[in-house]
């Protein structure tokens, strides 16, 4: 993978599964990101009491309430 690690795609694969958070990031991030937007936490907090996690969940579309969890939500 180079510097990116875009320009031939990511795959799951590619990711290390952090686990305090249960989030895949990439190699060397574990622990930390490079950029949150503070919707992180709150959308990993309400995904733990929604039963439905469904594509086209209406518990899921009541989850967005401002902008970062709008386009975190988004296709």
């Amino acid at each position: 993978m180079s510097a990116t690690g875009i320009e031939n795609g990511l795959r799951l694969a590619d990711f290390a599964l952090d686990p305090a958070t249960g989030v895949r990031v990439l190699p060397g991030e574990l622990g930390t990101t490079s950029y949150r937007d503070g919707a992180e936490q709150y959308l990993i907090d309400a995904f733990a009491a929604v039963e439905d996690r469904s594509v086209g969940s209406d518990a899921i579309a009541a989850l967005v309430h401002d902008w970062p969890p709008l386009y975190h939500l988004s296709p």
